[in-house]
């Protein structure tokens, strides 16, 4: 740069051959393309942009529905596995159900039993208390004939 006044120098220091320059060189861009091929290539630009952002999107989309596919599948797995849980653990309780229930007949039983061998425990003791009754009765009765037998052949 040369600094021969103030004049040649714009303010923030750069020569104005330098703004004549970038000017020319502008022009010469803006005439050197048509209009039209600046358009075309704009809308080729925003076209694939478009085709970009739609690829992404469609990408995007697949990958949602990919994830949410198999977050679906690991719930239904998930739920399968709760009702395999839940019906073992129905079966579980049908069968302590079925344990109560034999529990309870068997105690039933059991009780009836207790009750019959305690009805025929009393009724042995009973036919036995009879049984020493009428025997002690058949001796008193056998010893009244004697005696009475003794006395009419003695007496």
């Amino acid at each position: 740069m040369s600094m021969k006044n103030s004049n040649d120098m714009t303010p923030s220091g750069i020569e104005p051959v330098t703004f004549r320059f970038l000017a020319q060189y502008l022009n010469h861009c803006a005439t050197a393309v048509p209009l039209v091929l600046v358009l075309v290539v704009a809308v080729v630009i925003v076209l694939l942009l478009v085709l970009v952002l739609t690829v992404v999107v469609v990408v995007v989309v697949v990958v949602a529905v990919v994830v949410v596919t198999v977050l679906l599948l690991v719930l239904a797995a998930a739920a399968a596995v709760v009702v395999v849980v839940v019906a073992v653990a129905a079966v579980a309780v049908v069968v302590l159900v079925a344990v109560a229930v034999v529990a309870v007949v068997a105690a039933a039983a059991a009780a009836a039993a207790a009750l019959v061998t305690v009805v025929v425990v009393k009724v042995a003791v009973l036919v036995a208390v009879v049984v020493v009754f009428v025997v002690v009765l058949i001796s008193i009765l056998l010893t009244l004939l004697f005696i009475q037998n003794e006395g009419q052949s003695g007496g």
